[in-house]
């Protein structure tokens, strides 16, 4: 019941495809482990990739070991991959994570006031901010084709090394 009801919210949403980041950039969000809340604005100048997830959703859970390979993979150049729970209780975040440890700074976020600015309805739902702060892209819902276009994506963006590309394969 859980992935039906989190494909039907992927099936029937949709996402702005060209909005830029929403002039709100001030957001605060508590993190899930009782640090200290994180400004989003501290992240302008780097490619961001936030996910949204509840803890009732099955493909949130299929999808997250992925991103957390995504970060493992981009942290040397500087990715910020942030994880938010959306419009669930800390309580009832803090327990699931309990049972599933996650590698990623998971965020709070018990009204969803981020991802409805964003126009994302649904999960997971996913969006990726090049340095600019440009909405690069952002999906709904999770495909095994939906990795690798994220990481096609961070690749373009991402500074640092981008490896060797061998003589004459660019035109």
């Amino acid at each position: 019941m859980r992935r039906i009801l989190c494909l039907a919210f992927a099936l029937f949403s949709a996402a702005p495809a060209s909005a830029g980041f929403p002039k709100r950039y001030g957001w605060t969000l508590k993190s899930a482990d009782g640090g200290e809340p994180v400004a989003l604005p501290k992240f302008k100048g780097k490619v961001v990739f936030v996910e949204f997830w509840t803890t009732f959703c099955g493909p949130c859970h299929d999808a997250l070991p992925l991103f957390e390979r995504l970060q493992e993979r981009f942290a040397e150049r500087g990715i910020v991959v942030l994880s938010i729970n959306n419009e669930e209780s800390p309580d009832v975040v803090k327990k699931y994570l309990a049972a599933h440890p996650s590698k990623l700074k998971v965020l709070l976020d018990p009204k969803g006031v981020v991802e409805k600015a964003l126009g994302l309805y649904g999960q997971p739902a996913m969006a990726l901010f090049d340095t600019s702060n440009q909405l690069n892209w952002s999906a709904v819902g999770f495909e095994k084709t939906t990795i690798e276009e994220l990481t096609a994506r961070i690749e373009r963006f991402a500074p640092g090394p981008r490896g060797r590309v061998p003589i004459g394969t660019l035109k």
